[in-house]
């Protein structure tokens, strides 16, 4: 088994490992921090480094991208809430304003809301994950 779980040698009798290693280390753009846990010379037993890096990774381009949703989803919310506003103000002529205003409001606070509760969280755990293992790499270390 290799001792660079992040690096697959092609071959067991290869001399040159080191130039695979930077290439893969550069193509994942981890710190310097990361790259020490993950090249670590005594590598945790229960679990893989480099694959809790990854979800950490992971987890925050899904933070991204919910973001990316939740705002994609505006326009159809706003027009939605509009819709349904106008119909409960069709009634009264002196309100043409009241109910785009409101729903445009509206749209605002939902889509703020799926962001706060999607995000936010998402990104707490892809720090969690990275203290853990932080911790983890240094209490090993200072035995």
């Amino acid at each position: 088994m290799s001792e660079d779980r992040h690096v697959e040698v092609s071959s067991q009798d290869s001399q040159n490992d080191e130039p695979v290693k930077d290439s893969a280390k550069e193509n994942y753009g981890f710190s310097e921090l990361e790259l020490q846990i993950i090249d670590d010379e005594s590598p945790p037993a229960f679990y893989d480094p480099f694959e809790v890096l990854e979800t950490s990774k992971n987890l925050d381009r899904a933070a991204k991208a919910a973001v990316v949703i939740a705002l994609l989803s505006f326009i159809p919310r706003a027009l939605q809430f509009s819709e349904s506003l106008n119909f409960l103000f069709s009634s009264m002529p002196f309100m043409t304003y009241f109910p785009v205003v409101t729903s445009f409001i509206l749209a605002i606070l939902v889509v703020g809301l799926q962001i706060i509760f999607t995000y936010y969280p998402l990104k707490a755990l892809a720090q969690i994950l990275k203290t853990l293992l932080e911790m983890e790499f240094n209490s090993r270390k200072a035995k």
